[in-house]
């Protein structure tokens, strides 16, 4: 991979900006939680800045090669959206692997983006997301595809330890108690901490995912495929775990219910895993008047019907409730079965 000045000077030469960081004053009338527009990024998301770093790396280790490369990745919709729209000024041939329990609204984004994507069947995988990653490692075990692979490429993090990072400290004046971060593959977050903790140890890092999702362990259920998620820690996560404070599990439903709120309260139309993110922001923020910050992945402009249709179901004890838990206890788990192995 190329050193920090050399991927840094490349990102800042294209037209990506410093998304804002927004006091959700409304929303939280104490002033002290803050939210980083993501959908304000190049391309709707946050996504843009991994997948800049992630094809640049390709191309370097493809240095010299006179022809397109072809890639290959699973995504649900915003890292396909930028490595497709990047994919020209890279020389590339992307092909998406998604499935059809993606929001509808984000598979009509991809074809009408012009995407070239495959939608994969479950087959015999314990969810989609599995069949889509083995199908992505088989193409390119077997064939001229190169694997993105967001779930182990230290791209993926370098990006947000070399942008995002740097932006929430220099936004926040290094005003931070905690972060609270949407966790999928693992590298938004995984960057971020690692930045922010080197700046400042007692930044308190809060990984987020759905209820059923079991990044952070739990039992595994069916919950809305919107970027966030994964069967079991990322290898990326448990890279980067050490940088990680705490975790909490959200329902699809309670995040459908903070997206509508912070829309009506402020104005702004944020992606099903902000909501997942405000409703732990939420519950710090009752307890303490220390500065949250919540890094909102996209907006909500693909996820209107998914957020509608998921505030009509009826909610309960279970999908009402947000446990913030400490990762260490987690971590030895983690670590203890790899050392099993």
């Amino acid at each position: 991979m190329q050193n920090k000045s050399d991927i840094l000077k490349m990102f800042n030469r294209f037209n990506f900006i410093k998304t804002p960081l927004v006091c959700a004053n409304r929303y939280f009338p104490a002033g002290n939680v803050f939210v980083k527009l993501e959908g304000e990024n190049l391309f709707g998301n946050i996504k843009a800045r991994c997948a800049f770093y992630m094809l640049q790396d390709i191309v370097n280790r493809k240095s010299g090669c006179s022809h397109f490369v072809n890639v290959v990745e699973s995504s649900s919709g915003n890292l396909a959206v930028a490595l497709h729209k990047l994919s020209d000024h890279f020389n590339v041939n992307f092909l998406c692997l998604s499935d059809r329990t993606t929001p509808e609204s984000k598979q009509k984004e991809l074809l009408d983006e012009g995407v070239n994507v495959q939608f994969v069947k479950k087959m015999g995988y314990p969810d989609f997301r599995t069949a889509r990653i083995s199908k992505a490692r088989e193409l390119h075990e077997k064939s001229d595809y190169i694997w993105v692979n967001q779930y182990e490429n230290p791209a993926n993090a370098q990006a947000h330890y070399e942008t995002t990072g740097p932006e929430i400290w220099e936004q926040t004046q290094g005003n931070i108690d905690w972060v609270v971060v949407s966790v999928g593959s693992g590298g938004t977050i995984s960057g971020i901490a690692k930045y922010l903790k080197q700046k400042k140890p007692s930044i308190n890092i809060v990984g987020v995912e759905p209820l059923g999702s079991t990044s952070f362990g739990g039992e595994s259920h069916p919950y809305v495929s919107a970027g966030a998620g994964m069967r079991g820690p990322s290898e990326l996560l448990k890279t980067y775990l050490k940088y990680i404070d705490y975790y909490a599990q959200v329902s699809d439903i309670l995040a459908a219910m903070e997206c509508k709120k912070v829309e009506e309260l402020e104005g702004v139309s944020v992606g099903l895993t902000t909501g997942h993110c405000l409703a732990v922001a939420s519950q710090l923020q009752t307890k303490s008047n220390d500065t949250v910050v919540v890094v909102s992945a996209d907006s909500g402009r693909h996820y209107e019907n998914t957020i509608n249709n998921l505030i009509e179901l009826p909610i309960n004890q279970k999908t009402s409730v947000v446990q913030i838990n400490q990762v260490f206890s987690f971590k030895h788990e983690v670590f203890k079965e790899d050392n099993d192995v």
